[in-house]
């Protein structure tokens, strides 16, 4: 049969059907008939009818009909209730779409939260009635948004504080031992007066059993921020025991003050041995140890970090399989990091250890306390053996075994870089800017290290520090013959660590910023993250948009896997003498209690880093600084991928405190808690194996651009509690104005000044341009604001390409205190490596607290470039 008619098949539904009738001819009949979803047979269900007010909960509203829908639909939903759309939640989308063919469409409801107490809230959902019958009841249903504060005393406002932290520090005379205990408020308040108490015992337990001495000691009133009070204690050692361990704890004592945020750092533990003429024994001296035989390692098949197979890590914790380095190719085809330096600045390092001594080059490490005549020294002490006298755990120590343990010596584990050598620099022993400048290759004019490991973060937070990055600035320049020294900073350890204040977001987005720490935004360091065996931030790891890369260690909690390494030697020293860990107490594995497993920290992490540089050194050894960071950056993993951004509602605006997982323009994905991503040595080693060594084009760093606040005029105050906030935009074009080479200039990393120069960094007028770009390798950011208190700001960096990043997350604690806008606050972003400069920048500051107001003054950007392949 033929059937001619015009039919619009979406509209209309075609019945056709054939009879014979009663002559023996065939019949047929056709009807057309309008299809219309009858909304009568719609019914709308909820995946939960009651959900807590936050952003990381969701709701699915489910859209069925009775049989499945003859062509595409889109249903309609209308919403009301107490709560209100964009404010209190966010819905999907109020069309759901049902497919021809199915009889089911789905739309998500997405609680915002805030931090008002406003009791429970409710949203009807009902399925919109039709034009023609707008009075019509269709199927509705009622979703619960539960408050975050139901009960009386939860915390929802910032709590600010003092904390008093102790530390203790040894210097060692003769016949005397100096124990010198200092006091810190890092607290936003001051402290009430109080007390600590300094004992000294027999045995690692600290019981009042076993105390031997005690010493109290009465303390003022400290100011915040960093006040502090030293007190010091000379102990006669004829009175104690020849070759014999002491340990001793000094501790703050509690207040009554509800506001006194005294934590679990009010405690410090440390001891010292004396060796056999009653001295503080202040040299390494290898132990004697049986003779091993085989070529394994016994800790190899443990230690997670190198490979991840799920397996037993001494510890009860199930890990995730494959969490790791990624390095199995690189140990199997023989990469050891031979021809490779390594500094350690750190503590200090048992230049003796069993697994280690091979590998340490003791004629260039320094101890910066030998010497009767230094001020803090250790009496008789040798100026290349950075031993540390203390016997609760020596952290340059472990962070070496991370980095260079011998492999296939039949005792312990092995590095990452196990051919590796080691210098060892005790610059956390004395610190001073002239120590660190030793310690890193002062000017750089003899053979120094390749690389240099800087596994601390800073106490206190303090200001940019134009010394300390001429410093680094002239290692990348000029160390390691003009290829620029790799210097791997870990990035703090502060993300749970609320000393300042305190709030119940922090928990998600961390306490601490890495760009507290000045030298985290010193473009010429590699900072580093962390994450756990499972594969998740670490719990510890401080975020921030100076992050470069990450790489794995362990969590705080001890029965959590961390990393296994080298321990001081000796089964009454070292950090296991503390922890008792499963690994201290293996007489098979562990039999002279040379090693601990529960090492952790971004430290281990930025060691691990140091390990792998070493490997790509040694593929290709005239790989410059930034082609490391490069071949890091672009064969990193995303680890965590599903992590979501962090959002509030801040007076009636809902604002992002932490994005998620985002791409910029140049294709390079970032987080602030990861970098560019989990580290990948073995796909690093093979980019590095057909990288072209200089291959970024000219590197070159540009005047500070900027002035005062320019579309905002007069009317810059930030608004209060506000999360729409205030923005102002910051055209660049080129051409560039880049540092030159004059007698005034302080940055290294300059252009000469003649006009071919530039030829390598010419840059493009428009899009349509041919000329070759240049590329983003870092962003510094200089402001000035005038603010009661400047951790209720959120700080966002928006490139003209629209990638945005977090410069300084809200409620941070290194910035509770209030600027007057007479001093620059800095950051560092490599959120936009590999971007286009040009167009227009926007820095946005958002005012998450109510009450304090200020004022933005001041912003400028300077760029770090060179000219990326495309």
């Amino acid at each position: 049969f033929q059937i001619d008619a015009e039919v619009h098949a979406d509209t209309y539904f075609i019945e056709v059907t054939g009879y014979q009738d009663n002559t023996g001819e065939y019949v047929l009949h056709v009807e057309f008939e309008p299809w219309v979803l009858d909304l009568s047979t719609v019914s709308l269900a909820v995946s939960a009818t009651v959900v807590e007010e936050h952003d990381q909960n969701q709701v699915t509203v489910s859209v069925s009909t009775d049989e499945p829908v003859r062509k595409d639909e889109f249903i309609k939903l209308e919403l009301s209730g107490t709560a209100t759309n964009a404010v209190d939640y966010t819905l999907e989308s109020s069309k759901v779409s049902v497919l021809s063919g199915t009889s089911q469409g789905t739309t998500t409801i997405n609680p915002y939260r805030d931090w008002i107490r406003e009791g429970d809230e409710t949203v009807e959902i009902e399925v919109a009635p039709p034009e023609t019958e707008p009075n019509v009841e269709l199927a509705k249903v009622n979703l619960t948004i539960q408050d975050l504060f139901t009960e009386e005393g939860d915390v929802y406002e910032t709590q600010t504080g003092s904390d008093l932290i102790p530390l203790a520090d040894l210097r060692g005379g003769q016949d005397t031992l100096t124990f010198i205990t200092t006091i810190y408020n890092v607290g936003s308040m001051a402290s009430d007066s109080t007390s600590s108490v300094l004992s000294l015992h027999s045995s690692p337990e600290f019981t009042h059993s076993n105390a031997l001495m005690r010493w109290e000691i009465d303390i003022p009133n400290l100011d915040s921020h960093g006040g502090s009070y030293r007190h010091e204690f000379d102990l006669d050692l004829t009175e104690l025991q020849s070759n014999t361990t002491y340990y001793a704890r000094v501790q703050v004592a509690g207040v009554s003050d509800d506001m006194e945020l005294i934590t679990d750092n009010n405690a410090h533990h440390f001891g010292f041995a004396l060796d056999g003429n009653n001295h503080l024994q202040v040299s390494c001296e290898a132990p004697t140890r049986a003779s091993t035989t085989g070529n394994t390692d016994p800790l190899l098949p443990h230690q997670w970090h190198l490979k991840n197979t799920g397996q037993f890590t001494l510890t009860d914790t199930e890990i995730t399989e494959g969490i790791d380095l990624n390095v199995t190719q690189s140990h199997e085809d023989g990469r050891t990091g031979e021809g490779s330096t390594i500094a350690i600045i750190d503590t200090g390092l048992e230049t003796c250890h069993p697994d280690l001594s091979s590998n340490v080059d003791l004629a260039n490490s320094v101890n910066f306390r030998s010497g009767d005549g230094a001020t803090n020294g250790w009496h008789n002490s040798s100026e290349t053996d950075p031993f540390n006298p203390t016997t609760t755990g020596d952290h340059g120590t472990s962070i070496a075994g991370i980095i260079a343990a011998v492999e296939n010596n039949g005792i312990g584990g092995r590095g990452v870089a196990s051919s590796a050598r080691m210098q060892g620099f005790n610059y956390l022993q004395s610190q001073s800017f002239i120590n660190l400048a030793r310690s890193v290759g002062e000017d750089f004019s003899r053979h120094v290290a390749d690389i240099a490991v800087l596994g601390f973060s800073s106490f206190l937070p303090t200001s940019f520090d134009e010394d300390l990055y001429g410093l680094f600035s002239r290692g990348t320049k000029h160390g390691r013959d003009t290829q620029g020294t790799l210097f791997i900073k870990a990035a703090g350890n502060s993300f749970a660590e609320c000393n300042a204040l305190r709030h119940v977001i922090h928990s998600e987005i961390g306490c601490t910023d890495t760009n507290a720490d000045p030298m985290n935004n010193i473009p010429h360091l590699l900072v580093v993250g962390a994450f756990d065996a499972k594969g998740q931030h670490a719990t510890y790891s401080s975020s921030g948009s100076n992050l470069w890369i990450s790489a794995p260690s362990g969590t705080r909690e001890t029965t959590d896997a961390g990393l296994i390494t080298t321990d001081q030697f000796d089964q009454y020293r070292g950090y296991g003498t503390l922890t008792q860990d499963v690994l201290w107490s293996r007489d098979d594995l562990n039999p002279d209690r040379d090693y601990t497993s529960t090492f952790i920290g971004t430290s281990g992490a930025a060691a691990q880093v140091a390990g792998a540089v070493a490997l790509l050194l040694e593929v290709q050894p005239d790989l410059t600084f930034r082609d490391i960071k490069h071949i890091l950056a672009t064969t990193a993993r995303t680890i965590e991928p599903d992590i979501r951004p962090v959002e509030v509602v801040v007076g009636a605006s809902p604002y992002v405190l932490q994005p998620a997982w985002g791409t910029n323009a140049a294709g390079h994905s970032y987080h602030n808690s990861f970098g560019f991503g989990a580290i990948d040595v073995d796909a690093a080693v093979e980019a590095a194996e057909n990288w072209q060594p200089d291959g970024l084009g000219a590197f070159a760093v540009t005047k500070w651009v900027g002035d005062f606040v320019a579309a905002l005029e007069e009317t810059a105050t930030i608004p209060d509690h506000d999360g729409a906030g205030i923005i102002d935009t910051l055209h660049i074009e080129p051409p560039l104005a880049y540092i030159t080479c004059d007698e005034n200039s302080t940055e290294h990393h300059c252009i000469a000044s003649d006009a071919n120069s530039t030829d390598d960094l010419e840059t493009r007028k428009s899009h349509s341009d041919t000329t070759p770009a240049i590329s983003l390798e870092a962003v510094a950011v200089r402001l000035r604001i005038s603010h009661p208190r400047i951790s209720d700001l959120g700080i966002h960096l928006i490139s003209p390409s629209g990638t945005e990043s977090v410069l300084n997350t809200v409620l941070n604690n290194a910035f509770e205190r209030g600027s007057d806008g007479e001093e620059y606050l800095h950051f560092l972003s490599n959120v936009f490596y590999g971007e286009d400069p040009f167009g227009d920048w926007k820095l946005k500051i958002v005012d998450v607290i109510e009450e304090e107001t200020g004022t933005f003054l001041e912003w400028d950007l300077r760029f770090y470039v060179g000219r990326h392949p495309q």
